[in-house]
Order: C-alpha cells, then sequence, then structure tokens
C-alpha cells in the first residue's frame, strides 16, 4: 500500500483491534445465516481482506466500502442491517486513522458506535457488545489521555457483555485477549492471560481469515513482550501465511524485540 499506510502500522497497529482490529466482527452472532449470503458482505470481506493484504489503496478500500453500504442499507431486518453497517464504518475509521485523518476517522468509529449500539439492543447479540468495545478501543486513539482514562475499562465492561451472551464467541475472546495484552498492569493487564486466551482460540475451526491471522500476529506481539524471540517470530511466520501480502507484522515483532 501507500505510504500513510506505513505510517499507520508504525502509531497504531498494536491497538488495533482489534481487530480489530482488528480485531473484526462476528462469526458467532444473532444470525446463523452465513455472511456471504447478506447481499453487500462479500465487497466489505473482500475489502477487509485486501486491506490486510495490503493489495489495495485506502481510498480504493473507503470506494469497495461505499459500494458496500449501498447494499446493506437494503436489509429489511434492522438489527442484521445495522450491524453491518457499523462494520463498514468500523473499518473506515480504520483506513482514515491510516491516512493520518484523526477527525474523519473519529466520525466513523462514532458512526459505527452508534450503529453497533442499536444492534446490541436485540436480543442476546453479542457481537453488538463487543463492536462497541472495539469502537472504544479505536477512539481512545484519536482521543486524549482523558478519554483513555475514563474509557479505557469499557473495553472490558463490554467484550464481557458479549461473552456473557454466548461465552464461546471467538471474536469477543480476541478483544479480551487484547485488553490484557494492551492494558497496563493496574487497570488490568496481564500478558500471561492474553496469552491463555488466544492458545485456547487457536483450536476453534471456521474462524474468518482475518481472525486467523490475529491470533497468530498477537501471540507474535503476546511473545515478544515477553521476551521469548524464538515463539515470537513463530508466529509472526505463521501471521504471514495468512496474509502474504502484509509487510509490517515482522517489523511489529522486531521493534517488541528490540
Amino acid at each position: 500500500m501507500l505510504l500513510p499506510v506505513r505510517l499507520w502500522r508504525k502509531l497504531h497497529l498494536q491497538s488495533l483491534l482489534l481487530p480489530a482490529l482488528l480485531l473484526f466482527i462476528g462469526a458467532h452472532g444473532l444470525w446463523s445465516q452465513s455472511e456471504l449470503e447478506v447481499p453487500g458482505s462479500d465487497l466489505f470481506i473482500q475489502a477487509m481482506d485486501d486491506f490486510f493484504n495490503e493489495a489495495r489503496s485506502g481510498a480504493k478500500i473507503q470506494s469497495a466500502l461505499e459500494r458496500s453500504r449501498t447494499l446493506l442499507v437494503g436489509i429489511e431486518d434492522p438489527c442484521r442491517r445495522d450491524y453491518w453497517l457499523a462494520r463498514t464504518h468500523y473499518l473506515e475509521g480504520i483506513v482514515e486513522r491510516g491516512e493520518e485523518r484523526l477527525d474523519r476517522a473519529e466520525q466513523q468509529f462514532l458512526a459505527s458506535q452508534r450503529l453497533a449500539e442499536a444492534s446490541a439492543a436485540c436480543d442476546n447479540f453479542g457481537d453488538g457488545y463487543r463492536l462497541i468495545a472495539d469502537n472504544y478501543a479505536q477512539l481512545m486513539l484519536v482521543n486524549g489521555l482523558l478519554y483513555k482514562i475514563t474509557t479505557g475499562r469499557k473495553i472490558k465492561i463490554f467484550a464481557d457483555k458479549a461473552l456473557a451472551v454466548d461465552s464461546r464467541n471467538p471474536k469477543a475472546r480476541l478483544t479480551l485477549a487484547l485488553y490484557y495484552l494492551n492494558a497496563p498492569p493496574y487497570a488490568g493487564g496481564d500478558i500471561e492471560r492474553c496469552i491463555e486466551i488466544l492458545s485456547d482460540l487457536e483450536g476453534v475451526r471456521d474462524l474468518e481469515r482475518v481472525d486467523r491471522f490475529s491470533i497468530s500476529a498477537w501471540l507474535a506481539v503476546a511473545y515478544a513482550k515477553q521476551g521469548e524471540p524464538s515463539q515470537a517470530r513463530a508466529y509472526a511466520e505463521q501471521a504471514q501465511t495468512v496474509y502474504p501480502g502484509n509487510t509490517w507484522l515482522q517489523d511489529l515483532v522486531a521493534s517488541q524485540l528490540n
């Protein structure tokens, strides 16, 4: 991709995520219907994969997200519609943040947050809660210290709410693992707990491509923080097999080991 994405990976990647983060949004939601049966979802998933594989510029990914939204707004079920639209705004926020347009990024995350809150109001829809947590994590990156102090714990609160609905939800577990990885110890950070959750997720079948990448990538970062270079590099190489076009992960792991 272009230079702004290189800036993005230096400044922002550890807190994705989150996915992002990230991070991204769920296989274990309110609906059993395949994601690819949702009109417009194929455009979104391709944009997401291209983003992590660095296969298209940010502008082209945003264009694909716009096309996706024109189809997703036609979903009759308002809960499903809000959920999918929230996904597109979340990814677009990450793209804007990568381009250093923080005001625009914030607006996209806020739009995603409003839609995620609406979808979370549906009965037994844990992924809405998890997406709220992920949006809080992203908003922390585009706001000041006071926002981080007052908001940080909400990430865990909403991840826990998602897991209360479905304790097997892999994306909510991934969000919780990243909270333990990135939070300071006084706020509940615990790298060992992060590694435990991510290691359990390695055995989950039928994960989205971005989830498989995220699990290996964040295990690489966690082991690097623990001062275990061989494990860190092994997981970084494993993540690279998921998105071969990705160029930032090895640099990220190396920065943690230095």
